[in-house]
C-alpha cells in the first residue's frame, strides 16, 4: 500500500485564512488547529537537509546555539522537579548503582596502575564532572561517570608512560587536556551532525575491540 502522509496547516481564527502554504484544491482539511497572527511566523531555523536533519556546516557554535535554544527553556523546570519525592528516591538508587562500578573499575585502576589512580580519585572526578556537567551543560539528570573503555584507556596510558619512562600523572594529565581540545572543537565546529557518516561498522569494531581486552586481560590475570 502507499504510504499515507499527514501534512499540517496553519489557521488563523482572526482572519479565517491559512497562513503560510495553503492545502491542494480538492484535499480533505480536518478542524483546523486555532492560532493567532503572533503566532504565525514561523520559528527560526538553521539549514537543514533530507529527513530534517540539520546539514553540517564549517560554521562555528552554530549547533551549541542550538542546543541553548532548545534548553534554555526547560532548564529551571528541570531543576525544579529534581525536588520531587519520587526523583529524590531515583537518585539515592542511582548513587548506589552508580558507585559500584564507579569503586569496581577503580580497583582495577588501582592495580593496573600502581596505585596511582584509585577509589578516592575515581570517586572525586565523578562527583566534579558530574555536577559540572549537570549545571553547564543544561542536563541535571544525565549520569557521568568511569566505564569499561576509560578503565582500559586509562592503563593503556599507563603502560605507554611506563614503557617511555615518564611519570604517569602529568602525562595522564596533557593527555586528558587534549582530549578536551579535541572535544571543545568537535563541539564548536558542529563536527556532531557527521554521525550519519559512522556506519554500524565502525561502533561494532569498537565494541569486539573492547571485547576481546577485557577478554585479555581476565585470563592474564587468571594465568598470574
Amino acid at each position: 500500500h502507499a504510504p499515507t502522509r499527514l501534512l499540517v496547516f496553519r489557521y488563523s481564527v482572526d482572519t479565517h485564512e491559512f497562513v503560510g502554504p495553503q492545502p491542494p484544491v480538492g484535499m480533505a482539511v480536518h478542524e483546523p488547529v486555532p492560532v493567532s497572527d503572533t503566532d504565525a511566523k514561523p520559528a527560526e531555523v538553521s539549514e537543514v537537509g533530507a529527513g530534517g536533519k540539520r546539514k553540517w556546516t564549517l560554521s562555528p557554535f552554530v549547533g551549541m546555539k542550538e542546543d541553548l535554544k532548545r534548553r534554555a527553556p526547560h532548564y529551571i523546570d528541570d531543576w525544579k522537579q529534581g525536588f520531587h519525592p519520587k526523583v529524590l528516591s531515583s537518585t539515592l538508587f542511582m548513587v548506589f548503582t552508580s558507585i559500584a562500578p564507579a569503586i569496581t573499575f577503580a580497583g582495577v585502576l588501582n592495580v593496573d596502575t600502581e596505585g596511582q589512580l584509585g577509589p578516592v580519585e575515581v570517586i572525586l572526578s565523578t562527583f566534579v564532572t558530574g555536577s559540572m556537567f549537570s549545571i553547564f551543560g543544561g542536563q541535571p539528570l544525565c549520569i557521568v561517570g568511569v566505564t569499561g573503555p576509560v578503565t582500559i584507556f586509562t592503563v593503556g596510558v599507563y603502560i605507554l608512560a611506563d614503557s617511555m619512562d615518564v611519570e604517569f600523572m602529568p602525562f595522564y594529565c596533557w593527555v586528558q587536556i587534549w582530549a578536551a581540545l579535541m572535544h571543545f572543537a568537535i563541539a564548536a565546529f558542529n563536527l556532531c551532525d557527521m554521525i550519519d557518516a559512522v556506519s554500524r561498522y565502525s561502533c561494532e569494531t569498537f565494541g569486539m575491540l573492547i571485547a576481546t581486552i577485557y577478554l585479555y586481560t581476565g585470563i592474564r590475570h587468571l594465568v598470574e
